[in-house]
């Protein structure tokens, strides 16, 4: 609940016969996934309460007495009027934190060649574009994209559908993704160049340092390496 995420799509991935249950090993890797600490014994005695004759643990019945299987953002949806309300003085400077946020998983995305929309559409069977929050976020974090909470939620915030505060456009969010691979309106216009999206390398300087730290950097070098000279250590095979 404290990472909004959907705990139950992270079984549904290991439980491919869709009967609801997983191995007391998958229900350990499950939950190391979700950086919960769970040693054998515990395992064990999660078996004994929720496994069936078999030893399988029914997963839907621990997530239901976990009360995860349900996340509210805010108030529950009327059906009424939207509850989104974007404000005007800071809309701006959000903007503009969402567009930074967005070029750092740009960069990410096209790193890692990460096909973000066929995951999306795995929670959106009628596609029609939009998906509950903590799908999006797990999405997202099912891929190895690791935000932190105050940036998935404003990534939740700017492409919130109107229409349900409970849904995210994740179409508008993929297609921006997207755009630094191709364009799709180049069946009508086949002759339009493309720029590239340049990803920096890791050897890229991100900073550069000032005399002082220059300096300070140059004694400790000498520092580790006047210990290595003395300690005739060899230290490239530690690295």
């Amino acid at each position: 609940m404290r990472e909004r995420l959907d705990a139950k799509s992270f079984f549904q991935d290991l439980d491919r016969a869709h009967h609801f249950k997983v191995t007391g090993k998958q229900f350990k890797q499950i939950l190391t996934l979700l950086k919960v600490q769970i040693d054998d014994s515990e395992v064990a005695s999660v078996v004994r309460v929720y496994g069936n004759k078999l030893g399988d643990i029914e997963y839907l019945r621990f997530l239901d007495d976990c009360k995860c299987l349900e996340y509210v953002i805010n108030e529950p949806y009327t059906g009424a009027k939207s509850t989104y309300r974007p404000s005007a003085s800071s809309f701006q400077q959000a903007s503009s934190d969402v567009r930074t946020l967005m070029h750092r998983l740009k960069e990410l995305v096209k790193r890692d060649r990460i096909r973000l929309g066929e995951f999306f559409q795995d929670h959106d069977p009628l596609r029609k574009g939009r998906i509950d929050a903590t799908k999006f976020r797990t999405t997202l974090y099912a891929q190895k994209i690791q935000l932190s909470s105050e940036e998935y939620q404003r990534l939740e915030d700017y492409y919130r559908d109107e229409a349900n505060p409970t849904k995210i456009r994740y179409i508008d969010f993929n297609e921006e993704l997207e755009a630094i691979f191709t364009e799709k309106d180049l069946e009508k216009c086949p002759t339009k160049t493309l720029s590239e999206f340049k990803v920096p390398s890791i050897l890229d300087a991100r900073n550069s340092l000032s005399e002082a730290e220059e300096q300070e950097l140059h004694n400790t070098l000498v520092r580790i390496g006047t210990t290595v000279r003395n300690t005739r250590l060899l230290i490239k095979p530690f690295f």
